[in-house]
């Protein structure tokens, strides 16, 4: 009867050894998981933001020319704003922009003395300022619902600056 008593402690002791590597097993994967999703994101958003830097230069030049572009967004942008740079030398003299106070976080940005002229809401890590950028003339910003983790814009060259319209 001893021997019966020691071999269900001693199995009683296996599964709880057992449930306690489970356990571990199940917290490591999630947490590397949870990191590669967190990384994921943060490409989605270099790869964004390399990719309209780039096309906002490389058209500038080209007076006249004008391309659609499609951009892949990180998973959690729901919408991405242009500011003109008429919005942000505003702030610099102190008059008011006409950018509505559903957009308070970049009003806050721009009066911090932000040159950031692209935003992702809910915001991103990296801020893009993108040189030579314009939007419509009678705008100070436009905003682009995200579909399905895109947007769509037009860019116009204008031999020294791009201009930047919804699609």
């Amino acid at each position: 009867m001893k021997k019966k008593a020691q071999f269900a402690v001693g199995q009683m002791f296996i599964y709880i050894l057992a449930i306690i590597v489970a356990g571990l097993v199940l917290l490591y994967g999630y947490r590397a998981i949870a990191g590669f999703t967190n990384q994921a994101e943060e490409i989605a958003l270099v790869n964004f933001k390399t990719a309209i830097e780039n096309d906002i230069k490389s058209i500038a030049s080209s007076y006249g020319s004008v391309k659609v572009k499609i951009y892949d967004l990180p998973s959690s942008t729901e919408e991405v704003c242009f500011v003109n740079a008429s919005a942000i030398n505003k702030h610099k003299i102190g008059i008011p922009t006409t950018i509505p106070q559903q957009y308070n976080i970049i009003n806050e940005s721009i009066s911090a003395g932000s040159k950031q002229n692209i935003f992702l809401l809910p915001m991103a890590d990296i801020p893009i300022s993108v040189e030579n950028m314009e939007i419509n003339s009678t705008d100070e910003y436009f905003c682009i619902n995200s579909t399905q983790g895109k947007i769509t814009i037009r860019l116009e060259g204008l031999g020294n600056r791009t201009k930047v319209y919804r699609e």
